[in-house]
């Protein structure tokens, strides 16, 4: 299963690299295309192998859902680069950039690290998740390379993903897209990851107006009240308002869900609204916290598809799943005995 993606593409977290975002391998040090472990990854990539940490797309693939290896061939059918053994000669020309935390929102499968809104709740978080989490290391040294990144970027980004936290919510995000050059503004193809909780008074969505090519991979995790629950405190309303002004403002829009138990049973529904709104649904399975996973609902609410044939029933996590809803409920004043009923089961 050989992938272009490392060959061409760099993802950037601070000071954390990776071949791509669904890896599960990760670098420590500046942005540099030539890390002595891309080099070493690429070159398992070029011996034939899969290495472990791109299980993800195959197992995917053997399952005959879309990949997210699949997805870039979409996009860069034929990418052009040039390397000795693994040693890039030439320069990476998509990224994907997480920039900060600043989020509107405080997801149920999120935290601290990804959305500073998930600082009002880091009591439940460190009740439940990790104990260890704090401010301080949910404020990653993300942006201390930023300029760094831009300079990588100018003139030469064909694609260019940004995500969050929101990016809507980021000055960095702002400061990024407003460094570049009319180049840029022409060429490169911007995605944007978002809640799509804004509106047009939004900077950056006022900067985007500047480029060419935008698009927005919208995150959904339900329909009404369970989207609204999950990726709290989201308005459906608002919500569908901001889809439909980023329909009217890019090339394409995608939604993305995230499979876990929190949405199991109302998938079918979010892919009817995406039928007839004629967008696109991305899937992709929540890994961690591991009591979100699909393994924590009852056999009883397991329906045969392609996303439960691995499912194992863990009753363990059932109850943790539970409990960590039951805090989430006192602190937030919701209720997820009425909107979540399957995970009560």
């Amino acid at each position: 299963m050989y992938c272009d993606l490392p060959f061409y593409h760099l993802y950037i977290d601070g000071k954390w690299l990776k071949p791509c975002c669904i890896n599960t391998e990760e670098y420590r040090g500046e942005p540099n295309f030539n890390h002595k472990n891309l080099v070493s990854f690429r070159q398992k990539m070029l011996k034939g192998g899969v290495p472990e940490s791109c299980n993800d797309c195959k197992i995917k693939e053997d399952s005959g859902v879309t990949s997210y290896r699949e997805y870039n061939q979409e996009l860069n059918p034929d990418p052009v680069y040039d390397h000795n053994n693994g040693i890039m000669k030439t320069k990476p020309f998509t990224f994907d950039i997480r920039l900060d935390n600043t989020c509107n929102l405080k997801c149920v499968m999120c935290g601290p690290d990804q959305s500073s809104k998930w600082l009002e709740d880091i009591d439940v978080y460190k009740d439940h998740i990790d104990s260890s989490i704090s401010y301080k290391k949910s404020k990653t040294e993300r942006l201390s390379n930023l300029n760094l990144v831009i300079e990588m970027i100018k003139d030469n980004a064909s694609f260019i993903s940004l995500l969050g936290g929101e990016p809507f919510q980021m000055k960095s995000a702002k400061k990024l897209l407003t460094s570049l050059t009319d180049w840029n503004k022409e060429n490169t193809k911007i995605l944007i990851t978002t809640n799509s909780m804004i509106n047009e008074n939004n900077d950056l969505f006022n900067v985007l107006t500047d480029y060419k090519k935008v698009y927005f991979m919208i995150s959904i995790d339900g329909v009404d009240d369970v989207n609204g629950y999950i990726r709290y405190p989201s308005n459906w309303i608002k919500f569908l308002e901001g889809v439909e002004l980023l329909q009217k403002n890019s090339v394409e829009v995608r939604f993305n869900l995230t499979v876990s138990a929190l949405n199991l049973p109302d998938i079918q529904n979010v892919q009817t609204l995406a039928d007839k709104m004629n967008i696109k649904l991305i899937l992709n399975n929540l890994h961690l916290p591991e009591f979100l996973t699909i393994d924590s609902l009852k056999p009883e609410v397991i329906v045969d598809n392609e996303y439960t044939k691995d499912y194992k029933f863990n009753s363990k996590n059932n109850k943790k799943l539970k409990r960590y809803l039951y805090a989430l409920d006192e602190k937030r004043k919701t209720n997820s005995k009425k909107v979540l009923k399957w995970c009560w089961i």
